[in-house]
């Protein structure tokens, strides 16, 4: 029997019941983008629920990092389709962010060679944000959890002039606070000494 969405994540949470952690870090995938606001809320009560523990989703703490940085306007890199980027332009709108730009990363190289999205270098990160349109953004984003990001995270906002959020690093930045763990990381750029207003 093919469990729902619901049920699968209640098996998941499940398993760790008891565990001695301070939060739980959900990540939807690409798709979570197009569920909207309301599959972040039901996920982190879910997890709660079945694993008696706060949780936050990767989109929320996307959100939290972008408020923390007062961004109004977002210029935005994925790895994602131009569907899934429709996805992700409405979620951030409909968050209260305008969108100045939303491209795609040409990823043929790595899905059709076999490997993975997961599978992009740092220099191939690096530069296709240093070539994506910027005007009008105070924010550059960029988005993926299948990126490794925090390792070029200080040099793109060098190159770039404005802060940049990534995946990865706000999704860690947001746990840390959550945990109340306020430790300064330089590697977290822009984001490293601020704290989260809850979204």
């Amino acid at each position: 029997m093919k469990l729902d969405k619901h049920e699968c994540l209640e098996k998941s949470s499940a398993l760790y019941d008891g565990y001695d952690i301070d939060l739980a870090l959900f990540d939807g995938g690409r798709k979570s983008f197009s569920k909207g606001i309301s599959f972040d809320m039901e996920s982190a009560e879910i997890i709660k629920r079945t694993c008696g523990v706060p949780a936050i989703t990767v989109n929320t703490s996307l959100v939290e990092a972008l408020t923390a940085l007062n961004a109004k306007k977002i210029a935005v890199l994925t790895p994602y389709s131009e569907a899934d980027n429709r996805s992700v332009r409405e979620y951030l709108e409909d968050r209260g962010f305008e969108v100045t730009n939303i491209a795609a990363m040409d990823m043929d190289q790595y899905t059709c060679s076999g490997l993975h999205i997961e599978a992009a270098t740092e220099y191939f990160l690096y530069q296709h944000s240093i070539h994506t349109e910027l005007k009008g953004a105070d924010v550059f984003l960029l988005c993926g959890m299948e990126l490794a990001t925090l390792e070029i995270l200080p040099s793109l906002e060098k190159a770039l002039g404005i802060p940049v959020v990534t995946s990865h690093q706000a999704a860690l930045w947001s746990a840390l606070r959550h945990s109340r763990v306020g430790a300064v990381l330089p590697a977290l750029g822009s984001l490293s000494a601020l704290m989260p207003k809850i979204c």
